[in-house]
C-alpha cells in the first residue's frame, strides 16, 4: 500500500504534536505483517553485540532503518520487484524521552504495517530484542522521527 508522507505526518502529530518530524521521500510503502516478518528474518542488526556509547541504541535504530532500505533495493536489483511497483517502506527512527513507561533517552525504530486492504497501524519497534508495540501518548514521549 502506497502513502503520502502528509498522512504519516499526520498520524505522528496525531500522538505525539511536539516531535520534530523528518520525511525523506514524499511517497512511503506501507509494508504487510508478512513482508515486515521477512524482512526482520533478513535483517541481521540484532545479530550485533552491543557497546556502550560506540554501538547502541542509536545505532541498532539507524541500522535497522538503513537495512529497511537495502532490503527493497535487493527485492528490485534481484528482479523480484520492479523498481516502479515500490516506494522506500515506512519504517525510519523514534528518538524519546519514554518508551513502554520507562524514562530514558533512547532510540527505537517506528514501523507502518498495513492491515487489511486500507488500513493500516503505527508501531515502535525495539531493534536490539525485537519487540513491538503499539505506542501511545502516555507511556511513550517521542521528541524526533526520522522516515
Amino acid at each position: 500500500m502506497i502513502t503520502s508522507g502528509t498522512v504519516l505526518k499526520w498520524r505522528i502529530d496525531h500522538l505525539w504534536p511536539q516531535a520534530d518530524v523528518d520525511l525523506a521521500d514524499n511517497e512511503k510503502w506501507i509494508p504487510s505483517v508478512t513482508d515486515f516478518d521477512r524482512f526482520v528474518k533478513y535483517n541481521w542488526v540484532r545479530k550485533c553485540r552491543y557497546i556502550s556509547e560506540i554501538f547502541d541504541c542509536d545505532k541498532y535504530a539507524l541500522l535497522f532503518h538503513a537495512t529497511a532500505v537495502l532490503y527493497i533495493a535487493d527485492l528490485v536489483w534481484a528482479g523480484v520487484v520492479e523498481a516502479k511497483d515500490v516506494r522506500p517502506w515506512a519504517v525510519g527512527e523514534a528518538w524519546g524521552t519514554k518508551f513502554r513507561n520507562v524514562e530514558t533517552n533512547h532510540a527505537v525504530n517506528i514501523v507502518f504495517l498495513q492491515e487489511g486492504l486500507i488500513n493500516f497501524n503505527m508501531y515502535l519497534y525495539e531493534p536490539q530484542n525485537g519487540e513491538m508495540w503499539i505506542p501511545n501518548n502516555l507511556s511513550d514521549m517521542v521528541y524526533d522521527v526520522r522516515i
